[in-house]
Parts: structure tokens; C-alpha cells; sequence
């Protein structure tokens, strides 16, 4: 498995940044999720080939992680790893089932859309049952579907999050571009719309989208 790759919360660098010190198997798992993205929107079958085990950057902000840019089906399985292993940590809730970007649209009653991927969930779980018996007995991996309306929008999205930290509980948003998960914006917005309610996002640091989305949760 990979090594946890953490990214410091308070970062002064934006994701761009950090994905220039990544490294090509990072490059070769974008380009992947890009022509998949691409192939599901003109209704044709997904290119063949595989996301690629790589230290995948998260950023750890108290008990919760959030990746930066693409992530991998092994990519959170270190994570719950040291932290059983190694920290004394046993209750863990992976936070799964849908896609990410660096903007979300959302529908008039502030539902995400587009995001909804189950194979994600069913990936996940797979890789729970492999992880198990390697982690303590007391250990305890919750999957939940967060594309269920019960937590597909910021505000209910952010309530689940904080209720699993408040319950002791580590939460790892396993999907890409995790980080920006609260920024969203309604369908059919405009560039302006865009610019004014999430001014100058490509560029935003670590530290800035930390302090601005996640603290507090």
C-alpha cells in the first residue's frame, strides 16, 4: 500500500502547487478520470485502464481528511491503517459514493448533482472487508453513501461530518478533490455569479480553503 502523504492544514500553497510535486503516476490517474468524465457525458463506454496506487496528498485538519486532486480505490486504506495500527485509533467513517471537482452544482433546493457514483460505495466497501482483519479487534469502518439526499448538500453534508468528529470518530471524505467539497454553486450559473461568490478558487491556498470552509466544520 501506499505511505500517507499529509499535506500541512495551514499550507500556503494552493492544489495546483502540490500537484506539481507530484509525481507522473499522479498525471496518468487525472488524465484517466478526465476521459472517463468525457466518455460518460457523450454516452460512450469508459476508456479501459486502471487508477494507479500513489501517495495521494490529503490534508488532515483535526480528525478529518480531505484529498486534494484524484484519488485512488487504495487511497484512504493507509490512512485508517496507521492511524489502527500505529495511533490507537479505532473508529473510522469514510465518507464515499460520488464524484469530486473544485466546484459542485447544486439544484434549487441546494442538492448536489452530477456527483452520484456508486461503484465508488461498492468499491469501498470491498475494501473494508480486505482491511479488517488487519486492524484491531475493537476497530470499526463505517462506509457511508454521502450521495444519499440525507447528505448531498453543504449544509447537510457538513452536519454529518461534524456529528461523526463530536462522536470521536476520524472522517476521511474518500473522493476527489474532497477539499472543495462546500464549494458549490446552482446550476446554469454564470461566470460572474462564479467570480463573486467563490472569487479567484484555482488559486486559493490549503490554509485559505481550510479557514474558510472547514474551520470550524
Amino acid at each position: 500500500m501506499p505511505d500517507i502523504t499529509i499535506i500541512p492544514h495551514n499550507s500556503p500553497l494552493n492544489p495546483i502547487q502540490v500537484r506539481s510535486q507530484w509525481n507522473d503516476v499522479g498525471d496518468a490517474n487525472a488524465r484517466l478520470v478526465k476521459q472517463r468524465r468525457l466518455a460518460a457525458d457523450l454516452g460512450k463506454p469508459a476508456p479501459q485502464g486502471q487508477i494507479q496506487d500513489n501517495p495521494v496528498p490529503w490534508v488532515k485538519h483535526g480528525n478529518i481528511y480531505l484529498s486534494l486532486f484524484e484519488t485512488g480505490e487504495n487511497s484512504w486504506t493507509p490512512i485508517v491503517t496507521q492511524l489502527a495500527n500505529n495511533d490507537g485509533k479505532r473508529l473510522f467513517t469514510v465518507l464515499t459514493g460520488r464524484h469530486g471537482s473544485n466546484i459542485h452544482l447544486t439544484k434549487s433546493d441546494g442538492q448536489f448533482t452530477g456527483v452520484k457514483d456508486d461503484e465508488h460505495r461498492k468499491q469501498d466497501l470491498r475494501k473494508k472487508a480486505e482491511l479488517m482483519p488487519n486492524l484491531p479487534n475493537s476497530s470499526d469502518i463505517l462506509v457511508l453513501d454521502v450521495s444519499d439526499p440525507d447528505f448531498n448538500s453543504e449544509r447537510r453534508l457538513r452536519t454529518a461530518i461534524r456529528q461523526h468528529v463530536q462522536a470521536g470518530r476520524v472522517v476521511i471524505l474518500a473522493w476527489c478533490f474532497s477539499i472543495y467539497a462546500l464549494k458549490g454553486i446552482r446550476e446554469n450559473y454564470t461566470s460572474q455569479e462564479l467570480a463573486n461568490k467563490h472569487p479567484n478558487l484555482v488559486n486559493l491556498t490549503v490554509n485559505q480553503i481550510i479557514r474558510a470552509d472547514w474551520s470550524p466544520v
